[in-house]
């Protein structure tokens, strides 16, 4: 199902956040900046609904038990720490505003922008499948970043015209 531009509910796609230099002092520094960043785009853009990629945790118990004589394990259970808690924040700054939020899969973003769930064998090629895709289809895009959040509003609009949420 096609759409075209006119057709598309309102969607806003605009910043990226980056954590200021010296905002490494704890998790909890770090995510309330992030959430100052979600409010500050909800105060600017006042969205009917907000949506975001899903994290990516993969098979922890399996990374885990590969890892264990690397000195790897803490990075990847840092990893994702930082991942979940990314995601609560996000959620409850939109709970906060009373504005439905939804969350949608990596592979259903990347097939919703190239035809392919897994566009390419590796992330490589899958960040640069993304970026090819979102220019050859006119969106503006710098990085794999902004090529994913692309994804993800194709899903929501392919959504709202399905009916879904």
């Amino acid at each position: 199902m096609e759409f075209t531009p006119d057709e598309w509910p309102p969607l806003i796609a605009k910043g990226t956040f980056q954590a200021p230099p010296g905002a490494n002092r704890s998790w909890g520094w770090r995510w309330h900046l992030l959430d100052g960043f979600v409010q500050s785009k909800i105060d600017e853009f006042k969205p009917a609904k907000g949506a975001f990629e899903a994290p990516y945790i993969g098979n922890v118990g399996k990374a885990k038990g590969a890892m264990l004589n690397t000195g790897a394990m803490q990075s990847t259970e840092a990893a994702v720490r930082f991942l979940i808690g990314t995601d609560a924040v996000i959620e409850m700054v939109f709970a906060r505003n009373l504005i439905p939020v939804t969350e949608v899969a990596p592979n259903s973003a990347k097939l919703a922008l190239t035809g392919s769930g897994r566009p390419g064998k590796n992330r490589e090629e899958q960040k640069r499948a993304m970026i090819a895709h979102a220019i050859a289809n006119d969106y503006l895009v710098s990085d794999d970043n902004q090529a994913d959040a692309i994804g993800v509003g194709l899903v929501c609009i392919r959504n709202h015209f399905r009916g879904r949420r």
